[in-house]
């Protein structure tokens, strides 16, 4: 299925201040791994080489980012999908961002949400705006109406925002970013061939107890594209994205040789499988009876060509799907294993890949 061209970028910032979140890198990284999937979000990575940026990030580094990644999206005519995932709180009828080093005490080290959003909202060449807002009182984000209608663009664009709680409720534990994830996963019976905002909302709304979340929509561009998360994976006309179009007969083509020699040279530069040791705790996850069929190459690395296409065989579809669940059971979730699925997302693997260039 052809979809329109459609970036993400996850922002997931710690708070010194305030704790640490523990879920946030695991949930940021399942988050970005499912929107850069093809078969799930359809993104390729909102930056060069990531979709991904997370840790005790400072206002500065946020600000320039969502930016850059607004911009970006503008050159090229895509559809901008970003996550902004943490601390936050609601003052004075705006949402402020915590940062790295964000004190309640000092607005001017958060960041005003709202005004963030408005800008990237605005830009010129966008093809419509995600945001999904997991923070605390996220309901508070949404810019005023003026601030969409009164830009550069006098209104001409579409967005849809979904908010984990209303303007005066906690959020607790990224639990409305793993029900997104779960959703992105399992798909929705009789929503079609997308999941939208609207349906989004009243999926997640028993999972996130003691939590509103809402949504907003906006369409000043009747021609532009529609935002939504996700392909929905229980629609009845849904073909993953690497098989050939008569899918009725469950065949996958087979990994040519050019692209596989390219994805061994991305997979071992991810952690787990720099090393044997790494290699065999990744195997580890896998089938007893597909581990026994694998073997380890000489020298300290594993021999990758050799487990994609067991792999291959055993799932008839794309390898990654497992080695990606591997990676971050053993470890590997973060901007290394976002960097490769923004790779995967751009590489025909049944191709060669294009010669690098000396």
């Amino acid at each position: 299925m052809t979809t329109p061209l459609r970036h993400a970028l996850v922002v997931a910032s710690q708070c010194r201040t305030m704790g640490e979140l523990a879920p946030l890198e695991p949930t940021a990284g399942s988050l970005v791994d499912l929107l850069l999937d093809p078969d799930a979000g359809s993104c390729r990575p909102a930056l060069d080489g990531s979709g991904i940026i997370f840790g005790e990030l400072d206002d500065e580094a946020i600000r320039t980012t969502v930016v850059a990644a607004a911009q970006y999206a503008g050159r090229h005519g895509a559809t901008l999908v970003v996550a902004f995932l943490g601390h936050g709180f609601a003052q004075a009828g705006s949402l402020r961002m915590m940062t790295g080093r964000s004190r309640r005490t000092s607005l001017l080290s958060t960041i005003r949400l709202n005004d963030l959003l408005a800008d990237v909202f605005d830009e010129p060449g966008i093809n419509g705006v995600l945001a999904l807002v997991d923070l605390c009182m996220a309901g508070a984000g949404l810019p005023p109406a003026a601030d969409l209608t009164q830009g550069n663009r006098s209104g001409r664009t579409r967005i849809a925002m979904l908010m984990a709680a209303s303007a005066d409720q906690p959020a607790y534990g990224l639990r409305f970013s793993q029900a997104l994830v779960e959703l992105m996963r399992s798909g929705v019976d009789g929503a079609g061939p997308f999941l939208h905002v609207d349906q989004i909302t009243k999926e997640v709304l028993d999972r996130v107890p003691g939590q509103d979340p809402s949504c907003a929509t906006y369409n000043g561009n009747p021609y532009g594209a529609e935002p939504w998360l996700a392909r929905n994976r229980l629609d009845p006309g849904f073909v993953p994205a690497v098989l050939d179009p008569p899918a009725a007969a469950g065949r996958a083509r087979p990994l040519s040789p050019g692209a596989l020699q390219h994805l061994t040279r991305l997979l071992v530069a991810v952690p787990p499988f720099s090393s044997f040791a790494g290699a065999q705790r990744v195997l580890a996850r896998f089938p007893a009876t597909l581990r026994d069929r694998i073997g380890a190459g000489a020298g300290p690395v594993l021999d990758v060509p050799e487990l994609l296409r067991e792999l291959e065989a055993a799932r008839g579809q794309r390898p990654w799907l497992v080695l990606s669940d591997a990676l971050r059971a053993c470890g590997g979730a973060g901007p290394e294993l976002a960097r490769l699925q923004g790779e995967l997302a751009r590489l025909d693997l049944h191709r060669d890949a294009r010669p690098e260039r000396p």
